[in-house]
């Protein structure tokens, strides 16, 4: 595996952004955050695509979403969160205190209930999907770790540990985790660590999270799903720089 991945993910397909749309909005505009929203959902849709048209043996299934008031963002706005979704075709709705306690068992303020999102085992798709690539031409390079990226207004050069050896191309797409390679760019904050852990199979929890992916609006927040052999995968508190 490359730095900054694992084969222990929590692997939450998700087509919600980190950022609430109501808040990204208010960050970039209404239009460009729509745009964001939809695309992030439409990535999310032709994933699963792929994964049945190429017959993918993953474990890819649909999952809906059940986002958590929490300490960043109350029920209030949740709700105002889940309307400005549903205004842009996005399945979401606002569940209150009584409603969410009564179907989920969970005593918080409210919560968003969204359909579309899915699961998948990180690894065995990662690795179809490369020998897929390379079926149609593509040179997969293993292993070799990028120690170094620099780029002009030509193309991209990245270095290998490797010796004596580089890559040129015109563009460069990096898919390796949280820890990129030196020379390229990561403004804002840098993740020093994050975590992931998994219970024993077959471990006690409620029958709804077989269907459903849990996560919370706080900072930091806790996230969780359940894998198709019974284990309860968390994760969560990316340790910022």
């Amino acid at each position: 595996m490359e730095p900054g991945a694992e084969p222990l993910s929590t692997a939450l397909l998700q087509w919600e952004i980190d950022l609430p749309l109501t808040a990204l909005a208010d960050r970039v505009g209404p239009a460009r955050a729509a745009r964001a929203y939809r695309r992030s959902r439409a990535a999310v849709d032709a994933l699963a695509d792929l994964v049945t048209r190429e017959r993918i043996r993953c474990g890819f299934a649909p999952r809906r979403s059940l986002y958590l008031a929490g300490d960043t963002y109350g029920h209030r706005a949740l709700d105002a969160e889940a309307a400005a979704r549903a205004e842009l075709g996005l399945e979401s709705a606002f569940l209150g205190k009584r409603a969410l306690r009564d179907r989920f068992g969970i005593d918080r303020t409210g919560a968003i209930l969204s359909e579309g999102s899915a699961a998948a085992d990180p690894a065995r798709l990662a690795a179809a999907l490369l020998r897929r690539a390379a079926d149609r031409g593509a040179r997969v390079f293993s292993p070799v770790t990028v120690t170094g990226a620099a780029s002009d207004p030509d193309g991209v050069t990245l270095l290998t540990d490797s010796a004596g050896h580089a890559v040129r191309a015109r563009h460069a797409v990096f898919c390796c985790g949280y820890e990129l390679p030196e020379g390229v760019p990561t403004p804002g904050a840098t993740t020093l660590s994050t975590w992931a852990i998994a219970s024993r199979p077959r471990a006690r929890r409620p029958p709804w999270l077989r269907d459903t992916l849990v996560w919370e609006a706080s900072d930091p927040y806790l996230y969780l799903r359940m894998g198709p052999d019974g284990r309860v995968i968390a994760g969560g508190e990316d340790e910022d720089g």
